[in-house]
């Protein structure tokens, strides 16, 4: 039983989804404290071969939990999709991606921040038909700190394996030895970002969300583009 653990991200990076299709069982770390300039509330996104970030209006403050976060005002849902509009417009695929998040952006206007950005990860699983079964930390009630709570959550859970990031790898090593009293293996995630069909005329930008990959894509081939 292979389990990942990472932070909910606003329209995930192929990083991220790539770590969650290579688990038998993903857990949301919804829970935890907001931390400022994250991808938690915000992500990269292609401004004619620009990258930009978008990030969602919300009140950060001091040792605030990510599901406890609120929005700064009402009206986000139309600035970003008005930004997303103009990212975008142009792309081979915008007609069949926008018509999926436009009316799912209006139903994100009453929705918590939390709630809204993890159904940008469900929705972008869904579309790349990535099936993992995924639930969040705050459901499992499980204690401990940093290291601590990633392996009881792992426990919790019935893992074996325990799938990461590289760029945990060494503040994972040090900790090494409370997984092996455990039995549980840790192993390391080996992503390499494809190159898909950006914009023209524009070097290939990696690392952003993935609504670059679907705008310029489509569904059909992005979902190719994961599988492999």
């Amino acid at each position: 039983m292979i389990i990942s653990i990472h932070q909910p991200s606003y329209w995930p990076w192929l990083g991220h989804l790539n770590k969650i299709k290579n688990s038998d069982f993903h857990i949301i770390l919804d829970d935890v404290d907001v931390k400022r300039n994250s991808f938690q509330y915000r992500n990269i996104f292609n401004n004619n071969g620009n990258p930009i970030y978008l990030t969602l209006p919300i009140n950060k403050t001091s040792r605030i939990k990510i599901n406890n976060l609120s929005f700064k005002h009402l009206n986000w849902p139309d600035e970003h999709l008005k930004k997303i509009f103009i990212y975008y417009k142009k792309s081979k695929y915008f007609d069949e991606v926008y018509s999926i998040i436009e009316p799912f952006y209006k139903y994100g206007r009453d929705m918590k921040p939390s709630d809204f950005i993890i159904s940008t990860v469900k929705l972008s699983m869904k579309l790349l038909k990535i099936e993992t079964p995924v639930i969040n930390s705050s459901e499992l009630n499980v204690n401990g700190h940093k290291g601590d709570r990633i392996l009881n959550l792992t426990i919790k859970i019935n893992g074996t394996i325990y799938l990461s990031g590289k760029g945990a790898k060494k503040y994972l090593e040090e900790i090494k030895e409370q997984f092996d009293k455990k039995g549980i293996k840790i192993i390391y995630n080996n992503f390499i970002h494809p190159e898909y069909n950006q914009k023209l005329n524009s070097p290939f930008c990696s690392g952003l969300s993935c609504l670059d990959l679907l705008f310029c894509e489509g569904l059909k081939n992005a979902q190719k583009i994961i599988k492999q």
